[in-house]
């Protein structure tokens, strides 16, 4: 009745071993008990069958909100349109020069120098003779103290006419000179004051 099968081979037992033999049958029960209920892998008997797992379920997802209807795209308001530098630097120069001068100089530009009018016209009075930082006063005097500095005569005279225009007086554009003499030298200023003395007589006399 003892469900191991080395009790059958208990020494010096036959029949009634628990009687004949009574340490080895309970030497041999108690090793039975204490191993009947190790897993499988280790005895390779009574494994107990494991317990069903129970699968885990993801929660649900979340709803998906209604999407809402597209309507009309709003129009965009536009950019900014930059004004074209060009139309106001060629009514700066006007301004400044006369339009006896533009025109004379606009006429004369050809395939060649025609470029570089169009810079003048559009960096040189567009950029620069239109920005509000300096009056036109002040950047005439500072024109004209350039223009001795690099020995430009030419373009002394024309600046000089357009000093006047600007507002400058005979004796500021004196002043002007008298304090180039002492930064750029004696005789460019000597020079300009020849130049600049023929256009304030042609400018100031009283026509007959």
């Amino acid at each position: 009745g003892i469900p191991d099968a080395r009790l059958a081979v208990v020494p010096a037992a036959s029949h009634l071993a628990p009687v004949e033999q009574p340490a080895a049958v309970t030497d041999l029960l108690v090793r039975h008990f204490s191993t009947a209920w190790q897993p499988a892998y280790e005895t390779g008997q009574h494994a107990i069958p494991a317990a069903p797992v129970k699968p885990v379920l993801a929660p649900p997802p979340p709803p998906v909100a209604p999407v809402a209807e597209i309507g009309p795209t709003e129009a965009q308001p536009e950019a900014e349109v930059r004004p074209d530098r060009h139309d106001i630097g060629l009514k700066v120069r006007r301004e400044v020069l006369g339009d006896a001068h533009v025109d004379r100089a606009l006429a004369s530009a050809d395939a060649f120098s025609g470029d570089f009018q169009e810079f003048l016209t559009r960096y040189a009075w567009g950029e620069i003779w239109s920005r509000p930082g300096l009056d036109r006063r002040m950047r005439s005097c500072v024109t004209l103290t350039a223009l001795v500095a690099g020995g430009h005569l030419e373009e002394l005279a024309f600046h000089t006419r357009a000093a006047l225009r600007n507002g400058l007086t005979a004796d500021e554009i004196k002043e002007v000179l008298l304090q180039a003499a002492v930064y750029c030298g004696v005789p460019a200023v000597n020079s300009a004051f020849k130049v600049a003395q023929a256009v304030i007589r042609e400018e100031t006399t009283p026509q007959e």
